[in-house]
């Protein structure tokens, strides 16, 4: 975990992640969307975890912006990933906004997940 976090906290990973989160933050100007882009970001930080690379490695920021901005081009999830995270990636990287899922069912299938693999986790936070 510790090499994970040093390889993608590296400048040029961070730069990579604030180019796609600003395509998308772009692509949705036109709407209220702030918790859709949130997630957005959430799932490409999910496939920066389980892939350990920067997304979009080797592209610049333009065309980092016109992938993901302009095309909605999105990375695959791992195939690796465990079906239950392929498919909360699937979903927070929709093109559609309104067709991505909230931050309390992403944390249901995580917390799922944590205890399938017999961890319990934190219990969900009272709003």
């Amino acid at each position: 975990m510790i090499s994970w976090y040093a390889s993608c906290c590296e400048p040029a990973c961070q730069t990579r992640i604030r180019h796609a989160i600003r395509a998308e933050a772009a692509a949705d100007a036109a709407g209220c969307c702030a918790q859709a882009s949130d997630m957005f970001a959430f799932g490409m930080l999910l496939v920066s975890m389980l892939t350990s690379e920067a997304p979009w490695a080797g592209r610049s920021g333009p065309q980092i912006v016109l992938a993901a901005g302009i095309l909605r081009l999105r990375p695959p999830p791992p195939p690796h990933a465990p079906p239950p995270l392929a498919s909360l990636i699937d979903l927070c990287l929709r093109a559609e906004p309104s067709e991505r899922p909230t931050f309390e069912m992403a944390a249901a299938v995580v917390r799922g997940l944590l205890i399938a693999m017999g961890e319990q986790g934190p219990a969900p936070a009272e709003c």
